[in-house]
């Protein structure tokens, strides 16, 4: 026969148990949408990078007295992080992409004599797995070479900008 005080073990037992259970239920629900805010803010984080850089691009084309109506001065074409070191905060010379990927500098201008916008090379994964790229969804992306489809609200490179050596990406 049971004891009123084992009965009182065996329903704060019980009572525990169902709490428990209700709360991985309430983060096995949750834990997808915290994993994807993460990868958003990397995502963003990465986009501020690369303007960052952008704009350091744009400050030797400056420098350089770079007019697009001019004929094409010689300058540096292929630039890396350290070309560009002076033209960063000190405290942002390590700029590297939080998620892994690796920024391209590229060439500082294009055919046109317009300064050529860095990409991210993890722009073309899909680590949620939706079928959706990173750089349609607005990350990885400089953001301001990138144009947003009004319909999808994803976005996509602007035509009327060079992007050497990448394939022009439509909207989708």
């Amino acid at each position: 026969m049971l004891t009123s005080s084992t009965k009182g073990r065996f329903f704060l037992l019980i009572g525990g148990l169902w709490l428990l259970s209700t709360i991985g239920v309430v983060c096995a629900l949750f834990w997808p949408q915290i994993g994807r805010k993460y990868e958003v803010q990397k995502g963003e984080y990465c986009n501020e990078n690369l303007e960052r850089l952008f704009e350091a691009k744009q400050a030797l084309a400056r420098e350089l007295n770079w007019d697009p109506s001019r004929p094409q001065p010689p300058v540096i074409q292929q630039l890396e992080l350290k070309d560009l070191a002076p033209y960063l905060r000190r405290d942002r010379l390590d700029l590297s992409c939080p998620s892994g990927g690796h920024y391209q500098i590229r060439p500082l201008l294009d055919a046109d004599g317009e300064v050529v916008p860095p990409i991210c090379d993890h722009a073309k994964s899909d680590p949620d797995a939706n079928g959706i790229d990173e750089d349609s969804e607005g990350l990885h992306i400089h953001l301001r070479s990138h144009l947003q489809n009004s319909d999808t609200g994803l976005y996509y490179r602007d035509p009327g900008l060079a992007f050497p050596g990448d394939p022009q990406t439509t909207p989708r």
